[in-house]
Protein backbone atom coordinates (compact mmCIF):
# COMPACT_ATOMS: atom_id res chain seq x y z
CA UNK A 1 0.00 0.00 0.00
CA UNK A 2 1.67 3.40 -0.99
CA UNK A 3 -0.86 5.51 0.49
CA UNK A 4 1.32 8.77 1.90
CA UNK A 5 -1.33 9.90 4.21
CA UNK A 6 -1.37 6.74 6.32
CA UNK A 7 2.41 6.99 6.97
CA UNK A 8 4.43 6.93 9.90
CA UNK A 9 6.13 10.14 9.56
CA UNK A 10 8.79 10.06 12.57
CA UNK A 11 9.47 13.54 14.64
CA UNK A 12 6.24 15.07 13.29
CA UNK A 13 3.64 16.82 14.87
CA UNK A 14 2.29 14.32 18.05
CA UNK A 15 -0.92 12.59 17.83
CA UNK A 16 -3.22 13.66 20.62
CA UNK A 17 -3.33 11.27 23.14
CA UNK A 18 -4.88 10.73 26.82
CA UNK A 19 -2.35 11.78 29.13
CA UNK A 20 -1.40 9.99 32.57
CA UNK A 21 -0.85 11.66 35.18
CA UNK A 22 2.42 9.69 36.65
CA UNK A 23 4.15 6.73 34.55
CA UNK A 24 6.96 4.19 36.96
CA UNK A 25 9.05 1.86 34.98
CA UNK A 26 10.50 0.04 37.76
CA UNK A 27 13.49 -2.19 37.25
CA UNK A 28 15.17 -2.02 33.86
CA UNK A 29 18.24 -1.00 32.76
CA UNK A 30 18.08 2.24 32.19
CA UNK A 31 20.56 3.79 29.63
CA UNK A 32 21.80 7.47 28.72
CA UNK A 33 24.52 8.22 26.65
CA UNK A 34 24.27 12.25 27.40
CA UNK A 35 24.49 11.51 31.01
CA UNK A 36 26.65 8.30 30.80
CA UNK A 37 24.10 6.44 32.86
CA UNK A 38 23.71 2.40 32.34
CA UNK A 39 22.37 0.30 34.93
CA UNK A 40 19.30 -1.07 36.09
CA UNK A 41 16.92 2.13 37.86
CA UNK A 42 13.45 3.06 37.84
CA UNK A 43 12.18 5.58 35.92
CA UNK A 44 9.33 8.30 36.91
CA UNK A 45 7.60 10.12 34.28
CA UNK A 46 5.24 13.10 35.70
CA UNK A 47 3.34 15.09 33.01
CA UNK A 48 4.64 13.39 30.27
CA UNK A 49 8.48 14.51 31.47
CA UNK A 50 10.84 12.50 32.97
CA UNK A 51 10.86 13.23 36.57
CA UNK A 52 13.26 11.17 38.58
CA UNK A 53 15.80 8.05 37.78
CA UNK A 54 17.23 6.06 40.33
CA UNK A 55 16.16 2.65 43.01
CA UNK A 56 13.10 2.43 44.81
CA UNK A 57 11.78 5.39 43.29
CA UNK A 58 8.19 6.66 44.95
CA UNK A 59 5.62 7.28 42.84
CA UNK A 60 1.89 9.21 43.51
CA UNK A 61 -0.68 6.72 43.84
CA UNK A 62 -2.14 6.91 40.62
CA UNK A 63 0.84 6.33 39.08
CA UNK A 64 0.44 3.60 36.15
CA UNK A 65 3.73 1.37 36.97
CA UNK A 66 5.55 -1.48 34.49
CA UNK A 67 7.77 -4.13 35.41
CA UNK A 68 10.55 -3.55 32.95
CA UNK A 69 12.64 -5.73 34.64
CA UNK A 70 15.21 -7.41 31.94
CA UNK A 71 14.61 -4.68 29.11
CA UNK A 72 16.26 -1.41 27.89
CA UNK A 73 15.25 1.90 28.25
CA UNK A 74 16.93 4.10 26.74
CA UNK A 75 15.91 7.69 24.36
CA UNK A 76 14.76 6.77 21.10
CA UNK A 77 17.08 5.38 18.45
CA UNK A 78 18.80 6.65 15.11
CA UNK A 79 19.02 4.46 11.95
CA UNK A 80 21.66 5.56 9.88
CA UNK A 81 21.31 3.56 7.06
CA UNK A 82 17.50 2.79 6.06
CA UNK A 83 16.74 1.52 2.07
CA UNK A 84 12.82 3.04 1.86
CA UNK A 85 13.66 2.23 -2.13
CA UNK A 86 11.50 5.07 -3.03
CA UNK A 87 11.24 6.25 -6.17
CA UNK A 88 11.96 2.76 -7.95
CA UNK A 89 11.68 -0.41 -5.88
CA UNK A 90 8.63 -0.39 -3.37
CA UNK A 91 7.67 -3.61 -4.33
CA UNK A 92 10.64 -3.99 -1.38
CA UNK A 93 9.96 -1.31 0.88
CA UNK A 94 8.27 2.11 0.63
CA UNK A 95 8.24 5.24 2.75
CA UNK A 96 4.49 3.90 4.71
CA UNK A 97 6.48 0.78 5.60
CA UNK A 98 9.56 1.56 6.43
CA UNK A 99 9.06 4.24 8.92
CA UNK A 100 6.30 2.29 10.55
CA UNK A 101 8.66 -0.73 10.63
CA UNK A 102 11.43 1.95 12.34
CA UNK A 103 8.72 3.61 14.32
CA UNK A 104 7.58 0.26 16.17
CA UNK A 105 11.18 -0.82 16.64
CA UNK A 106 11.92 2.48 18.83
CA UNK A 107 13.63 4.74 15.96
CA UNK A 108 12.57 8.11 15.77
CA UNK A 109 14.96 8.94 12.99
CA UNK A 110 15.72 6.97 9.96
CA UNK A 111 18.62 8.73 7.27
CA UNK A 112 18.26 6.55 3.65
CA UNK A 113 21.49 6.46 1.44
CA UNK A 114 20.31 7.75 -2.62
CA UNK A 115 20.49 3.59 -4.16
CA UNK A 116 16.90 4.64 -5.73
CA UNK A 117 15.88 3.98 -9.50
CA UNK A 118 16.51 6.81 -11.06
CA UNK A 119 19.12 8.18 -8.76
CA UNK A 120 18.58 11.31 -7.32
CA UNK A 121 20.83 13.58 -8.99
CA UNK A 122 20.12 12.82 -12.59
CA UNK A 123 17.94 15.29 -14.52
CA UNK A 124 15.17 12.65 -14.81
CA UNK A 125 14.13 13.40 -10.83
Amino acid sequence: MNDISRACFVNSMPLPSPRMAALLINGGRVIDPASKFDSPADVLIVDGKISAIGKNISAPKDAEQIDDTGKNVCPSLIDLHVHLRLPGQTQKEDLATGTAAAARGFFSSVLRPPNTTPLPYTTST
